[in-house]
């Protein structure tokens, strides 16, 4: 959001990039494949993204050469987005609305959080869109899949973390 205090952006339809120099505020990509862009030290305590003051954001973009560290919760994805990347669902060949992805640099961090860390697992095979390769992690529960997450390969700090006691 731009500048200080709070703003609201609703960016409507199609596929649309907002970027964020913090969160006091709110922002709703609205339908299509919408993009987060992070500005360097936009995070600063916000970095559960699950629980940011966003929705209907299908990708998020920390690609800001800045040391960005963000946590990922499995059970807050439905905050997200109710599409699911569409991008990524079709390079995985799925349709769920459990799907999402990240993009960083080589000195970002993404902790997977969840009640039961072993619930991660990385797929042995990389997807690209053509620009960007993804490292591909699922979360399982009982059986569903909770949440699909297209990480961007040249984020090398990535790891299951306990985020709830």
């Amino acid at each position: 959001m731009g500048g200080s205090g709070e703003n609201t952006i609703f960016a409507g339809s199609g596929d649309d990039t907002v970027a964020v120099a913090n969160f006091e505020g709110w922002v709703d990509g609205g339908t299509g494949r919408d993009v987060l862009k992070v500005l360097a030290g936009a995070l600063g305590d916000w970095n559960d993204i699950a629980y940011m003051n966003v929705g209907e954001i299908e990708v998020f973009d920390m690609k800001n050469d800045a040391d960005e560290t963000i946590i990922f919760d499995p059970y807050g994805i439905e905050n997200l987005t109710s599409e699911g990347d569409r991008v990524l669902n079709g390079l995985l060949e799925i349709e769920t609305a459990a799907s999402f992805t990240i993009l960083g640099d080589a000195g970002d961090t993404v902790e997977l959080g969840g009640f039961d860390l072993e619930g991660w697992s990385r797929a042995e095979e990389t997807v690209t869109d053509g620009e960007t390769t993804f490292n591909v992690w699922t979360y399982v529960e009982d059986g569903v899949t909770l949440a699909t997450l297209g990480i961007d390969a040249e984020i090398e700090n990535v790891a299951p973390v306990a985020i709830y006691g």
